[in-house]
């Protein structure tokens, strides 16, 4: 028994962080256990081991503080187990400091930039602004769009059973239509796109108040090791702990459940708002031309010597005593018509190409980013008592939580009252 006892104690005295072996005291034992009972060996070892003991005290008194105090902040800001509601205001106080919590969280993931490691939303969006909706407006292919033969059969077409007098100034205004009706895809294409980052950026908010409360706490936090620069990380980590643990979000999971319904609803109706302005501004393009423009364009063509306003726009006949020169006549103002009304249509595609984002921004980018959930809030003052109550039920996640904080907390005060009696002052 007592050899047993004296490997026990030998094991315990090598895996000490000090290197007892090199003390003096140790060598001096070693070389005089023979003349020594086991055990008197012993109790000198267990003496030294305490004493060993005796110096880590202050730094494991330390530890548990650090700890205690952790978890301590932990369970006030995890509140109490059964959160008390005197009356219907603070029922819909907590549902709009939860609406408020997200909101801010929703606007600051908009905002990120570029440096940071994790890009938010607003470069998302400026990106598809200069990227995205130039390569699909440019993609509209309006050169072969405005073939002759489709000129032809629109002009055609828009004549009807009187042809015209001087310049198929109806077909040309068909065309127009036409064109533009082409670019009404790409600038609903960016809507759908920036709609797209904006429930990326309500997801990326939301996780910030549905986090893993088992796996998220103070205490993990404060036991962490040391960053070589703790400031530079100080700002998220109270930020992301605050959230987590004060969040009525996080608490509270049906409340968290119809704010999401709630943001959803709002980016899908500022979705549709922007929609139709867009549409509208190209449908504004298609209802009223500039005139200027083919006036211009008609001045550059007669000063370069390329006047063709004074002829007549004379499309072939089907009679076989038709002249085959008014089919190279033909051709040509063809060609001329086309070649105007694609100008005309790119310098509209250029034109929306600016003023597309400035519309989306307005209608839909800037409004969720002020309040996202502005109607939810403006109407969660008329939310019956039943239902608000319904909103505060607890997620049992945070109960759990707090059920092992106190758990913890308990072994801690067990900690220090041993400590005290080591010390000696108790």
């Amino acid at each position: 028994a007592h050899r047993e006892v004296y490997a026990t104690e030998t094991d315990d005295f090598d895996s000490s962080n000090d290197n007892l072996h090199a003390t003096t005291e140790y060598t001096r034992l070693h070389q005089k256990k023979n003349n020594l009972g086991t055990d008197a060996l012993v109790s000198a070892l267990v003496n030294i081991l305490g004493e060993q003991v005796r110096r880590k005290i202050p730094k494991i008194r330390d530890t548990v503080e650090m700890s205690a105090n952790a978890l301590q902040m932990e369970l006030a800001r995890l509140g109490p187990a059964t959160p008390h509601f005197p009356d219907r205001g603070a029922l819909v106080h907590e549902a709009l400091r939860g609406c408020d919590a997200y909101e801010r969280d929703f606007a600051d993931e908009l905002d990120k930039g570029t440096g940071e490691r994790d890009p938010g939303g607003g470069e998302a969006i400026r990106a598809l602004f200069e990227s995205a909706l130039l390569k699909n407006l440019n993609a509209v292919n309006l050169e072969a769009f405005y073939d002759p033969k489709r000129v032809r059969k629109v002009v055609d077409a828009s004549d009807g059973f009187q042809p015209h007098l001087v310049a198929p100034e109806m077909g040309i205004r068909r065309l127009i239509e036409l064109g533009l009706e082409t670019l009404h895809e790409p600038v609903e294409r960016c809507v759908a796109q920036v709609d797209a980052v904006l429930q990326s950026t309500m997801r990326k908010a939301l996780r910030r108040h549905a986090g893993d409360a088992e796996k998220t706490s103070f205490l993990a936090a404060a036991l962490a090791p040391r960053v070589k620069h703790p400031d530079r990380n100080l700002g998220s980590f109270r930020t992301s702990t605050s959230t987590f643990a004060s969040s009525p979000l996080r608490r509270y999971p049906r409340l968290r459940e119809a704010v999401v319904a709630a943001a959803a609803d709002a980016l899908h109706r500022l979705r549709r708002d922007a929609h139709a302005m867009t549409s509208a501004m190209v449908d504004m393009e298609a209802a009223y031309f500039d005139a200027e423009f083919f006036r211009k364009a008609r001045a550059e063509r007669a000063r370069d010597g390329d006047d063709d306003s004074t002829r007549t726009a004379k499309f072939p006949s089907s009679s076989p005593n038709a002249d085959p020169s008014d089919y190279s006549d033909s051709s040509s103002r063809l060609k001329t018509i086309a070649s105007s009304v694609r100008l005309y249509v790119e310098a509209v595609r250029d034109r929306l190409a600016k003023t597309v984002p400035k519309a989306i921004v307005f209608r839909q980018v800037a409004v969720a980013r002020r309040g996202v959930l502005a109607t939810f809030a403006d109407r969660v003052g008329g939310v019956d008592d039943a239902e608000l109550r319904a909103w505060m039920e607890e997620d049992p996640a945070v109960s759990r939580r707090r059920a092992l904080c106190r758990e913890r907390l308990e072994l801690l005060d067990k900690a220090r009252e041993e400590i005290q009696v080591a010390m000696g002052e108790r």
